[in-house]
């Protein structure tokens, strides 16, 4: 996150009321557990293995950002490129002529994440939102040198035979898959994968995806494991917090109420977070502001339940079912990401907007202070991942990605799916509209993606 950026994002909202544009059962249990690629690694397509009548395909890259001029490196071949030309020198040089000297500008090529994303069906964005190369390819087939698209290395590689390979063909062509569960079916034309999407909002889905023999993708349905509580979607929440069920945005009085068993729940998500990092020995100045945040909780749940009241809302004390700390640096680098850089930070904008929108003097009063608490609290978070980040190795500081990309999705997904706030709770209490909320998402998305 571009801490300055954000800063300045908040102090925008405060400043003054802002006009937003609109921003564009049970489990299934799968039988097998392909082993996903790491779409980032030079290997990524060693699981592919070559059809009849192709000698080899030859690969290239640069970062996806980069301007046409930079040069792209190679990566590992797959087979042998040139072995059956009549002339093998003349061969490779065409074939590097076409991966990775002048006439290689001239290829559009594919965007390859970097890493296994989430599902981004709720995000609208195109496949390159998170792409971190462009890949290029070159087939050679006798004396026939010619560059080749994704697509046509799909065809270069089939039929498809192995798991492995579908898995492989199903992430390089940007599918989504569970990667740390039995997520696959075999099946006599092809392969089924299983991608799960936790939202926070407590609602659960399936998406399944089929490779053919062919390595064309296509989607094989969706189930809900379960549906959404809509309960309050910003703030860091502590585990095993259970939703209130109310109707919150109906009147100013329960929507409070709502914000206020929230601050109230987050009194001990800050506890909790103190704790964890004594355990593992975090420097002192962190483990400080988490103690000076949780303060800070206690603080905004009793400036939130005297407005609830004033309002005529009924604020309950949060239940917190007993949950296990996350047990090691991996997961709770992954709860912080989740809570604390996705979920306070939005929380920190949604106060701010509230602070410059409201009609009551004391809401306007009292969420500009939250706000700006709120805004120091993902900060926090910010630190903390940086911290943590140092502690983990490549493979678990992608796993962190992923997560909180994941998180960005569920958070815009939950949006879609919670009722429109009655008009007095958007006049009275500034609370945003849908579109609204979903337009301060984006700009704040537009700060994480930034960093």
């Amino acid at each position: 996150m571009d801490v300055a950026r954000f800063r300045r994002l908040i102090s925008h909202l405060l400043a003054s009321p802002v006009v937003l544009a609109a921003c564009g059962g049970s489990v299934t249990e799968m039988p097998e557990r392909a082993v996903c690629i790491d779409p980032s690694s030079a290997d990524r397509y060693a699981a592919l293995s070559l059809g009849p009548n192709v000698d080899g395909i030859a690969f290239a890259t640069r970062p996806y950002d980069a301007p046409s001029t930079t040069a792209r490196t190679r990566l590992p071949s797959l087979g042998a490129p040139c072995s059956k030309a009549t002339d093998r020198t003349a061969c490779e040089a065409r074939a590097s002529a076409l991966l990775v000297t002048e006439e290689a500008e001239e290829a559009e090529g594919w965007p390859v994440n970097g890493a296994v994303c989430g599902d981004r069906a709720s995000r609208g964005a195109a496949l390159a939102c998170s792409a971190s190369a462009n890949d290029v390819a070159v087939i050679t087939s006798g004396d026939d040198v010619r560059r080749a698209s994704l697509d046509d290395v799909r065809r270069a590689v089939s039929p498809v035979e192995t798991l492995d390979e579908a898995i492989a063909l199903l992430i390089l062509q940007g599918g989504n898959v569970d990667c740390n569960d039995a997520n696959a079916r075999s099946e006599s034309d092809g392969w089924t994968f299983k991608h799960t999407v936790h939202y926070c909002s407590g609602r659960v889905t399936e998406s399944f995806t089929k490779v053919s023999r062919e390595g064309m993708l296509s989607d094989a349905g969706q189930n809900v494991v379960e549906e959404a509580d809509n309960g309050c979607i910003e703030g860091r929440r502590p585990a095993g917090l259970r939703p209130t069920g109310s109707p919150w945005l109906s009147a100013v009085g329960p929507c409070l109420a709502e914000i206020a068993y929230m601050e109230a729940a987050a009194v001990h998500a800050f506890a909790d977070l103190a704790a964890r990092l004594r355990e593992l020995g975090a420097p002192r100045a962190l483990i400080e502001r988490a103690e000076e945040a949780r303060r800070d909780e206690v603080r905004h749940a009793a400036l939130a339940r005297e407005l609830a009241a004033r309002h005529g809302g009924e604020v309950k004390t949060p239940v917190v079912a007993h949950a296990a700390a996350p047990g090691d640096a991996l997961a709770f680098a992954i709860e912080n990401a989740v809570e604390g850089c996705v979920r306070e930070a939005f929380g920190a904008v949604v106060s701010a907007f509230q602070a410059a929108n409201a009609a009551d003097p004391r809401i306007r009063t009292a969420f500009a202070s939250i706000a700006r608490d709120e805004a120091r609290h993902a900060e926090l978070a910010f630190a903390i991942d940086g911290w943590l980040a140092a502690r983990l190795d490549a493979a678990a500081r992608r796993a962190v990605a992923v997560a909180m990309d994941d998180a960005w999705d569920a958070l815009a997904a939950e949006l879609a799916e919670l009722a429109e706030p009655a008009e007095e709770v958007r006049r009275v209490a500034g609370y945003p509209t849908l579109v609204e909320q979903c337009a301060l998402l984006a700009a704040l998305r537009d700060v994480a993606a930034a960093a």
